[in-house]
């Protein structure tokens, strides 16, 4: 059964979705599964989207959250499935993303930012997070999106020093953050909490647009969009490898530098 509070902001959302945009902010909501997306989402709005409990997604599809004033602002959060779904392969949440934008913008909408949620209480970025990761990059560079914020989430469930010596991991290292952060993204924390969830909005709420400069040309983003899953899978899964020997120079290179040769048209694809 729904809520009557939850109906009233599809209601709306939905309204001002089909007039244009209306005077509404629309911010997208990525990252894992887990991760926190859909509480943090609740969190911002006042919305009662459902939050998973169990090891399995709670997130099947794009969902809106009501608008919420920030400031003089209104503004739509856009829940996402995980990158790493238990029902969709990370290529076909990225396609439903994609898809979903499209119509967006033929609305005359275009996203004010993106939000990334990651997990500062995870204890290591295993593949599956870095798949997830390479997913994304890959993805603010064909749909062109700009004003990322990467959100540290759970900020509250580890200890200062910890949680201080996990940042500096993630956002200093090639593997991790630190390419988006050189294209302009920035960090915050949230520990579950409505002010700590309205900065990050309000940030993204008071920039204006900014050119996208992460990882390509145009001409590039086209050559990323016509290539099939077939031919970048081979590709994709060295860049793995190759992220899990940061720390090893040579191996690390000669991966890489058969990544390159085997797709002479993909530049730095990821940039490690």
């Amino acid at each position: 059964m729904f809520r009557r509070s939850s109906l009233t902001g599809i209601f709306a959302a939905v309204r001002s979705l089909f007039s244009k945009g209306g005077d509404c902010m629309y911010i997208l909501v990525m990252g894992r599964t887990g991760t926190g997306k859909s509480s943090f989402v609740n969190t911002a709005t006042g919305s009662h989207l459902p939050v998973g409990s169990t090891l399995s997604s709670q997130t099947q599809s794009i969902q809106l959250s009501r608008p919420v004033q920030i400031d003089s602002k209104r503004v739509i959060l856009i829940d996402t499935p995980g990158l790493d779904d238990t029902s969709k392969s990370t290529e076909e949440v990225i396609r439903m993303v994609s898809t979903y934008l499209a119509r967006l913008r033929k609305r005359g909408i275009t996203p004010q930012g993106t939000i990334y949620l990651h997990r500062i209480s995870d204890n290591r970025m295993g593949q599956v997070a870095l798949q997830s990761l390479v997913a994304f990059r890959e993805m603010c560079a064909q749909e062109a999106l700009t004003d990322i914020v990467i959100v540290l989430n759970m900020w509250e469930d580890v200890s200062h020093d910890m949680r201080e010596t996990r940042r500096r991991a993630l956002c200093g290292r090639e593997t991790y953050f630190k390419p988006l952060l050189d294209a302009g993204a920035v960090t915050f924390h949230h520990d579950r909490t409505a002010s700590s969830a309205h900065a990050v909005i309000q940030h993204l709420t008071r920039r204006a647009p900014q050119t996208a400069s992460i990882g390509r040309t145009n001409a590039c983003r086209h050559a990323a969009k016509t290539r099939t899953s077939a031919q970048t899978a081979p590709i994709f899964k060295v860049s793995l490898y190759a992220a899990s020997y940061a720390d090893e120079d040579e191996p690390r290179q000669r991966l890489l530098e058969y990544a390159k040769a085997a797709d002479p048209g993909y530049i730095e694809w990821p940039k490690l």
